[in-house]
């Protein structure tokens, strides 16, 4: 389909035509003999920016579009379900080990998202964005937690603190 003219209409289109062939990937896989031996996990290290806070770049900066990214696990078995609490890709070791039966190492970080893919409770907890300091940026942190979501800049000594949930293309720093 056509989904405009510009950079975001060719986005959109790059999106239709992944969603596409990752739906191929899909039955291709539950077609197979070890197809109940397989997990899938599609995931994304950014998004992009088309104008939101005056940019056109990705990976340089902590805003919503740019951070929230897609995280689709599909294991053999387990019924599909939206988890809407933040988690990030320190989570995804630990996950992965642990669906193939291998002990996590003490020193990660990140947690395994399995018990909640199966059903379990979801109990929210803060997630840490971290871009170090590079030549072509300073260094920028976030803390998300609950609906808040606060934005540290290389040295400063300011921060920013935006509701996520009023303001979800943080527009307005509290």
């Amino acid at each position: 389909p056509d989904f405009g003219p510009g950079a975001q209409g060719m986005y959109d289109g790059e999106i239709h035509f992944t969603d596409a062939h990752v739906g191929r990937l899909i039955d291709f896989v539950e077609n197979q003999p070890w197809a109940d031996r397989t997990a899938i996990i599609i995931t994304s290290d950014h998004g992009e920016t088309f104008g939101e806070h005056d940019m056109y770049r990705h990976g340089f900066e902590l805003w919503q579009e740019l951070t929230w990214v897609p995280l689709l696990v599909r294991v053999p078995g387990v019924a599909p379900r939206v988890i809407a609490e933040p988690r990030g890709g320190i989570d995804l070791p630990p996950t992965i080990l642990e669906l193939l039966g291998v002990a996590t190492d003490p020193s990660f970080r990140g947690r395994s998202l399995v018990s909640e893919l199966r059903g379990g409770e979801v109990e929210p907890r803060p997630l840490i964005i971290d871009l170090p300091r590079t030549s072509d940026n300073d260094r920028r942190r976030a803390l998300i937690w609950g609906k808040h979501k606060l934005i540290a800049h290389g040295a400063a000594r300011y921060f920013k603190l935006f509701a996520l949930e009023a303001d979800p293309r943080e527009q307005r720093a509290l």
